[in-house]
């Protein structure tokens, strides 16, 4: 019970510490503090975005084979129409 008993203590502040310094407790949010759910919020977003980002990448590797595929096929078209000439 002792483990809980400072658990208690570091959670809500109860009690005094043994340098009679004045505890403040973890649950307490300062001015500047963000929350967890601010946090997590912030986490669910910037993950979103990079989804979508991946997505774009990945459309834009596509359209770039695409077009690798179209200059390969003209350069054999005029190097054969160069060889018929």
């Amino acid at each position: 019970m002792a483990g809980f008993s400072a658990l208690q203590k570091k959670l809500f502040g109860k009690g005094a510490s043994e340098k009679k310094e004045k505890v403040k407790a973890l649950t307490e949010v300062k001015n500047n503090t963000r929350t967890l759910a601010m946090v997590l919020r912030s986490e669910r977003e910037l993950l979103s975005i990079n989804k979508e980002q991946e997505q774009q990448v990945s459309q834009l590797k596509q359209m770039l084979e695409d077009k690798n595929k179209e200059v390969k096929k003209m350069l054999c078209f005029c190097s054969r129409s160069h060889v018929d000439q």
